[in-house]
């Protein structure tokens, strides 16, 4: 499988395909010249558990956003929406990252309403739930799947691989991964590998055990 990048193709292990259906271009509003070098990566998640790149992509542009990747689903798959050298497109604000939209629903509310605990869509209750901090406060998260793992690992290779970014996450002075919002001044600094949270107080997504994974992955690589 390939990957495009400035309009060539770089062999890849992840499975990476493209589909007319789910194309981001420069006249959506989402998406905008690439003017910057790429320095970050952003892994974000769906906040849901769509069946098709298709309901994705069309979310992004109901909401004037945008994302370079969606995927991968549940078979490893990898949706590629644009040639990220090209277009910028809107995923998280910054002007020096590429993102991607990994299908998960997110997190369980750490509180109880009057209806008890928010459930998981049926999709995706079959994940597995684990509690951890971020920000401090504890909340639970449902994590990925292992195809979905293995597959956003051997995109990290390749991404990271093309496009020279640094193979590390943001770190605390101890070493661990920040589960934190980086203050501006770190996140101007920052080049490899972050969460939407890492980025805005109001973001949870990836959630922290993924980017703990990414860490180990590229620490077991050297």
């Amino acid at each position: 499988m390939t990957i495009v990048f400035g309009g060539l193709e770089y062999a890849s292990a992840a499975n990476v395909v493209r589909r007319d259906s789910c194309q981001f271009v420069l006249a959506d509003r989402g998406c905008r010249k690439r003017q910057r070098p790429i320095r970050k990566i952003t892994l974000h998640w769906t906040g849901g558990e769509p069946p098709s790149p298709e309901r994705t992509y069309d979310v992004l542009q109901r909401r004037g956003l945008g994302v370079e990747f969606i995927g991968p689903f549940r078979d490893g798959t990898i949706y590629q929406c644009c040639d990220p050298l090209a277009i910028d497109a809107r995923d998280d604000g910054l002007l020096d990252s590429v993102g991607i939209e990994i299908p998960n629903y997110g997190f369980i509310w750490p509180n109880r309403t009057r209806w008890g605990w928010r459930k998981p869509p049926k999709a995706g209750r079959d994940r597995e739930v684990y509690c951890s901090l971020l920000r401090g406060q504890e909340r639970y998260f449902a994590d990925f799947y292992p195809a979905q793992k293995a597959a956003i690992m051997q995109w990290l290779d390749t991404t990271t691989a093309v496009l020279q970014i640094p193979r590390t996450v943001p770190l605390e002075l101890n070493g661990c991964p920040a589960s934190r919002t980086l203050q501006r001044a770190e996140l101007a600094h920052f080049s490899g590998v972050l969460g939407h949270y890492h980025i805005s107080k109001r973001k949870a997504d990836p959630g922290p055990r993924l980017l703990h994974d990414v860490a180990k992955h590229f620490a077991a690589r050297g």
